[in-house]
């Protein structure tokens, strides 16, 4: 829920906490991601590292490129692995985004619930004194123009209700 809110108050550290737990490690895995290619790319063309056909001596590869007799089964080995060990965790987190995607559409029928209730209360409110208003003589016209406001919410109100009842058919 927004803000944590139970009770009538609203928990800021408990929502900060939550709201990271989801945000970081997201975000830490999209910067490596748009790290990566790049880095191989300069590694590899400028570099010739990364599985260049050449060593290149004194930059990231030691010794003469003449005698690179070719990867050792431990250096293939270790890459498969990491490869293997990223795509595992990479899983992991997908699957965890699509748990917590579903809590997202809960709580965001929550939130539309609740605009769309505290909407509707606004809307008897101002019907309710445009009624009153609307009793004395020398106030019509003024009534009138607040009718129209309180058509124009309702109007709001019907389109909260779509996009509310769209966000449930994906939930």
């Amino acid at each position: 829920r927004f803000c944590a809110y139970e009770n009538g108050t609203c928990n800021f550290m408990d929502y900060a906490m939550n709201l990271g737990a989801f945000f970081i490690p997201g975000a830490l895995i999209g910067v490596l991601c748009l790290l990566a290619l790049p880095s191989f790319i300069i590694l590899r063309l400028c570099c010739n590292a990364c599985g260049g056909r050449r060593m290149s001596p004194g930059c990231f590869c030691a010794g003469d490129h003449k005698q690179f007799r070719g990867y050792s089964g431990r250096s293939i080995f270790l890459t498969k692995f990491c490869v293997f060990f990223v795509l595992l965790i990479t899983s992991g987190f997908v699957i965890l985004g699509f748990l917590g995607n579903r809590d997202v559409g809960t709580g965001a029928i929550g939130v539309g619930n609740t605009l769309i209730g505290a909407g509707e209360a606004l809307i008897v409110k101002a019907t309710n004194i445009t009624k009153g208003i609307a009793s004395v003589e020398q106030a019509k016209a003024q009534a009138k123009s607040v009718l129209n406001l309180i058509d124009a919410g309702n109007a709001t109100l019907d389109r909260a209700r779509g996009l509310n009842e769209q966000v449930s058919g994906y939930d």
